[in-house]
């Protein structure tokens, strides 16, 4: 991060990370958040989230940002959860990408291993190309457990099914269906 900012944003967000590595942190979502709903542990979990999108600069152009945020969205949120519910025992809400954290955790299941070690993989690819190297690190990831490497069309189905599932055009309002998307992974990995 290049810098941290306090402003008052008004777009419904908490906060966010610029292309430009700014932190940038809504003035109004803080106050909402710490004294309206007395929720400080969601201004941890943000500054987590943007955290992690801050590992690297950004890959420009955003085209996977605008088409296919989930892949980065879910991993961002994954690995803040985690962090802060699982390891620091925070009492963090579910609210923000629900669908693409609990899509890692079905590809997780369908791959039989722990979904950390999935989004550890892809936490190494800057923002913007997790993407390209989705396929390839769950064939890494494949391989590191004894299984064979994807074949050509089991990738294609992969990747159609994960564009899908990863799609910004998601609304926040879908609700997932692990069991659905266990089952869906499962063959499209076969």
């Amino acid at each position: 991060m290049r810098d941290v900012r306090v402003v008052n944003v008004g777009r419904g967000w908490l906060g966010q990370k610029t292309p430009e590595c700014d932190l940038v942190l809504d003035s109004e979502g803080l106050r909402l958040a710490l004294i309206i709903q007395q929720r400080p542990d969601e201004i941890f979990r943000t500054w987590v989230h943007e955290s992690i999108h801050g590992r690297q600069p950004y890959v420009l152009p955003a085209t996977e940002l605008r088409q296919a945020r989930g892949y980065e969205e879910g991993l961002a949120e994954g690995l803040a959860r985690l962090i802060t519910r699982g390891l620091a025992q925070m009492t963090v809400l579910d609210a923000s990408y629900a669908y693409y954290v609990v899509t890692y955790q079905a590809l997780a299941t369908a791959l039989r291993i722990e979904v950390e070690t999935l989004w550890r993989a892809l936490w190494h690819h800057p923002t913007g190309t997790v993407r390209d190297a989705f396929l390839n690190v769950v064939d890494e990831v494949r391989l590191s457990v004894g299984e064979r490497a994807l074949s050509v069309r089991a990738r294609t189905r992969l990747r159609a099914l994960a564009d899908r599932a990863f799609a910004s055009s998601l609304s926040a309002a879908v609700k997932p269906d692990q069991t659905l998307l266990e089952q869906t992974f499962t063959m499209a990995l076969q």
